[in-house]
């Protein structure tokens, strides 16, 4: 029984060995999965391996337990191997950072400084280079010009030149019309200069230095454009310089890996061959990418909703079909809404109209009305009041056959005014029945002056009690009109009541003013009353209609006459306000020809 079990032991550990054994093996086996640098390729393919193959050496011997590798890409293409997660750490311009940070998970992880720059950070720029034998000098001569650049979202190509546009406050959508993209290395962009197939190249920074170092161009060759003062470094810039290259990781990287190698590129030294080659002078912290940003959103390349705009773009992707029967059911909502509110608007609009006029029909209904019933009680109160006239006038002319020759002449002076203003009540009498039956008035010769004057001699007692005398002005030559005498004075009895009236709401501080002037002219005559008193409370046309009064015991006729009077005499007749005080009323009654 012992021995089974001492024998049972050896034989599980020997087990246990021989598993561990084998794994050991197997995993020494297994090949490293590489780590790729995407890098962005502006110097064309086999350049740009050549310019980072010393990193790539540098980062395998400081991180032996991985394996990097180079894959020079275009712009697009760099997009496109993020979107398929097939490299793991990027190197490019900070523009294009922020480009592909704002759509994939990506990590800055340093920054370069420049070996042709002083070892500046500040190394990301432009240069607009034209043949030296050109016509072309200045920034503003780009307008009319063709230009050739890499790609529209470079930084170190058209974006910076844009942004340089803009600083001189020049709109670069006009200036930079002409410009064609092409994914051309920085000295087949040259070349088309060369060759007179463009007329202008924007350049990175620096691009045409080293070119001209490796013996392709001479310096005479070329001529730059709107160059900008720099403090120091050997290579010319049109534009502002902004950070450097940037390396950054994605998520696939462990925070561990990215910490190992940003300190590995932080030590790598300026005199390191692998320095050298990629023409920098080592890594620093990554540098703020402020005023990259800003000029990518003054492009609308970086819109501050950017991450919401790239999930509705991509849901959009996904479910199109809904994305279009959600469009369709919109617009057909749209069409029907303004279907309902067209229908609405004609519906309305009749409504409208047809209530209008209702109410137009209803008001000359109640006017045909009252004028019917005035016209009963007019015709009624004529014939009634026409009897004790006549009998007033009967009297006072057969008291005057009677007088005594020896009797005092103020007696006789008397019957003849009472026999005067009772063929005057009379005649308005005849007047207001002709009127009412919408009969012609009576047309004769006459001059103005002779009513005004009768009109104020019959107002004379209201004039004493307000303590004033109007003024009357006459101007012109005087001529006489063709009108109904007791139609006029009637109105200009009117307008002096009125008045009157209206000068009695006078504060003490403000004496009374009257003034009643006739301008002749050659073919009309205007006569005006004017009075300083609180002017008109209610709108002109309301004042105007028949039956509408601002008087307590007033009928409403008073002015409604006076626009019957002008229109039958072919004149016209209007109310208004003066400027400081009082009311202005005018009538303008023409010449030639009869009412």
């Amino acid at each position: 029984m012992t021995w089974k079990t001492g024998c049972r032991y050896p034989f599980k550990w020997l087990s246990c060995f021989l598993l561990l054994l084998f794994s050991a093996i197997g995993h020494a086996q297994s090949p490293i999965q590489p780590l790729i640098i995407g890098v962005l390729n502006d110097w064309g393919d086999q350049q740009t391996r050549a310019r980072w193959q010393g990193l790539l050496e540098y980062l395998n011997t400081q991180l032996p337990a991985n394996h990097f590798a180079i894959e020079p890409l275009a712009h697009d293409a760099l997009a496109d191997a993020l979107k398929q997660r097939s490299i793991q750490l990027v190197i490019t311009d900070p523009g294009h950072y922020l480009l592909l940070a704002n759509r994939y998970p990506l990590s800055q992880l340093a920054t370069s400084r420049s070996l042709r720059h002083w070892g500046s950070a500040y190394a990301s720029g432009s240069a607009i280079w034209v043949r030296a034998d050109s016509d072309y000098y200045n920034i503003f001569d780009l307008k009319q010009i063709s230009i050739i650049a890499n790609h529209p979202a470079d930084l170190e190509g058209y974006q910076a030149v844009a942004g340089e546009l803009l600083r001189h406050g020049l709109d670069p959508k006009r200036y930079l019309k002409r410009v064609k993209f092409r994914d051309l290395s920085h000295h087949a962009l040259l070349a088309q200069v060369q060759q007179q197939q463009s007329d202008a190249a924007i350049v990175p920074f620096c691009a045409k230095e080293r070119l001209v170092e490796q013996g392709l161009y001479d310096n005479g060759d070329f001529r730059l454009i709107n160059a900008m003062p720099l403090d120091s470094g050997e290579c010319q810039s049109s534009t502002a310089l902004y950070p450097g290259l940037t390396i950054s990781s994605t998520d696939e990287v462990s925070d561990h890996l990215a910490t190992t190698i940003t300190r590995a590129l932080h030590n790598l030294p300026p005199e390191h061959p692998a320095a050298e080659q990629a023409e920098i002078l080592g890594w620093v912290a990554p540098i703020s990418l402020l005023s990259v940003q800003s000029l990518y959103q003054q492009q609308h390349l970086l819109p501050s909703n950017q991450g919401r705009l790239n999930r509705l773009t991509l849901w959009l992707q996904r479910n199109q079909h809904w994305a279009w029967l959600s469009l369709i059911a919109l617009f057909s909502a749209a069409i029907y809404h303004c279907w309902i509110e067209y229908r609405y608007h004609q519906k309305s609009t009749h409504l409208i109209g047809t209530e209008r006029r209702l109410r137009t029909a209803a008001l000359q209904l109640q006017r045909l009305e009252n004028s019917a019933i005035l016209g009963e009680i007019g015709a009624g109160l004529a014939h009634e009041v026409n009897q004790p006239i006549a009998a007033i006038s009967a009297y006072s002319e057969g008291g005057l056959h009677r007088l005594p020759a020896d009797c005092p002449a103020e007696y006789a002076e008397v019957l003849s005014k009472i026999q005067l203003q009772a063929d005057k009540a009379g005649a308005i009498v005849h007047r207001i029945r002709r009127l009412l039956k919408q009969q012609d008035a009576a047309i004769q010769s006459l001059t103005l002056a002779p009513l005004i004057d009768d009109c104020l001699l019959l107002l004379d007692m209201e004039f004493k009690q307000q303590a004033f005398q109007p003024n009357v002005e006459y101007h012109g030559t005087p001529s006489c009109l063709q009108g109904d005498p007791v139609g006029l004075q009637q109105v200009i009895l009117n307008l002096l009541k009125n008045s009157l009236d209206a000068l009695k709401q006078n504060p003490p501080e403000r004496p009374p003013e009257l003034l009643i002037r006739v301008q002749f002219s050659a073919d009309q005559i205007a006569l005006t009353i004017e009075d300083n008193g609180p002017g008109l409370s209610q709108p002109v046309h309301s004042l105007l209609s028949p039956f509408y009064s601002t008087k307590p015991k007033g009928l409403g006729l008073g002015l409604a006459i006076c626009v019957d009077v002008a229109e039958a005499h072919g004149g016209q007749f209007t109310l208004s306000n003066r400027p400081e005080h009082g009311c202005q009323a005018v009538l303008i009654l023409p010449l030639r020809g009869h009412p």
